[in-house]
């Protein structure tokens, strides 16, 4: 027997035959040939179908290639509020509630829900701030709507600013209203101690001109306190080279010298029995709660007003009347969407078609196609 192996035998032997490739498998090559079999149809439909999206846009209806634009410049005069503040004003919740109740959103789009109808006004708005002025855009399909909305922005921004503002005195007017409930407190239990003394058997009042003496320097003392809370709270934020500020620290300086003057009553008070001398410190807790209760009224008051002198006022240079005619982006959004989504299912299709004909040739898979057939079937 010969060891020698023949030419044949070697070319058959298993190592040197070509590496096992699985039909399953497709290559980029692949994909290519069957995109330029089918390329008529990739390239076409896409076309056809733009070219319709195009006409139903066109005859459902005219204005859809059309849009307005309504601008409206809002003037803000000078104030401590910063003009983001009022920006954030514009793109609040609290504006969008406004324009809801007032301009009724709902029957203005023509939309079942309020809300909806919001959400495509704020999709439609744009503002921003440019030099002294801020300025609201809107975007609009409807010209009458759009200036309708525009001009509304103003005069709901003027009532919002009035009311959601943060000014330096306002401020200060919520440090004093949040004092205000305690001093209240203490002042109204100060006046039932009294009043519970004075309605008692053995109450024995010490002489009108000591009581008065007393009263005089608790109200002293109660204006001096007020007075030192109003330069705490304006010096906190800076207001120190105010003439306000200023004038505070003149008027604390004679309360403080009108003091100095009447602070001789001590001799006065050592003459009064024990239980006298406890009615006096009653008086004097009373005086000093009723002065520092009125004094504080006064000042939430005086803020509120001075309050009014730090809003900035909403002006416009003029109301819109007639929009700005725009060319409309959406139309051409649609016929690009269309012709992408077509492209993608037809390419699809025609992997779908070559994959299923190569299987198709494949004797191994004539009952799995056979069976394929019978359940697309209907019947």
């Amino acid at each position: 027997m010969s060891n020698n192996v023949d030419e044949k035998q070697l070319k058959n032997h298993s190592i040197f035959e070509a590496p096992y490739r699985n039909d399953d498998e497709i290559n980029l090559l692949d994909i290519a040939v069957i995109l330029a079999k089918h390329k008529k149809a990739i390239i076409g439909v896409p076309v056809i179908v733009a070219m319709i999206t195009a006409l139903i846009i066109g005859i459902n209806t005219r204005t859809s290639l059309k849009n307005y634009k309504a601008s409206i410049q809002i003037y803000l005069t000078e104030s401590s509020i910063p003009k983001e503040a009022v920006l954030s004003l514009i793109n609040s919740k609290s504006m969008g509630d406004s324009l809801m109740k007032r301009l009724e959103l709902g029957k203005l789009y023509n939309i079942a829900s309020d809300k909806k109808a919001l959400n495509q006004l704020l999709n439609s708005v744009n503002s921003s701030i440019q030099n002294d002025y801020i300025t609201v855009t809107i975007n609009d399909s409807d010209s009458s709507r759009a200036v309708k909305l525009t001009n509304a922005y103003p005069k709901i921004l003027g009532s919002l600013v009035e009311k959601f503002a943060i000014t330096e005195t306002s401020k200060r007017r919520l440090i004093f209203e949040k004092s205000l409930l305690g001093i209240k407190k203490t002042f109204e239990q100060s006046e039932e101690r009294l009043i519970d003394t004075q309605h008692s058997p053995d109450y024995n009042p010490p002489e009108t001109m000591v009581v008065e003496m007393v009263k005089k320097t608790a109200a002293l003392k109660a204006r001096i306190a007020m007075k030192e809370l109003e330069l705490f709270t304006m010096a906190s934020q800076d207001m120190a080279k105010y003439p306000s500020y200023l004038r505070l620290e003149s008027e604390l300086n004679d309360l403080w010298s009108e003091f100095s003057r009447i602070d001789l009553s001590k001799g006065i008070i050592t003459k009064v029995s024990l239980k006298q001398l406890e009615y006096l410190r009653l008086i004097r807790d009373y005086q000093y709660n009723e002065t520092r209760y009125e004094q504080l009224v006064k000042v939430i008051e005086k803020s509120k007003i001075d309050e009014l002198d730090e809003l900035p006022v909403i002006r416009t240079i003029s109301s819109i009347e007639q929009p700005e005619e725009t060319a409309s982006s959406k139309p051409l959004i649609y016929i690009v969407f269309s012709s992408a989504l077509s492209f993608i299912i037809i390419v699809l299709w025609a992997l779908f078609v070559e994959a299923f004909r190569n299987a198709k040739n494949d004797p191994k898979n004539k009952v799995q196609i056979e069976s394929f057939r019978r359940a697309m079937k209907w019947r």
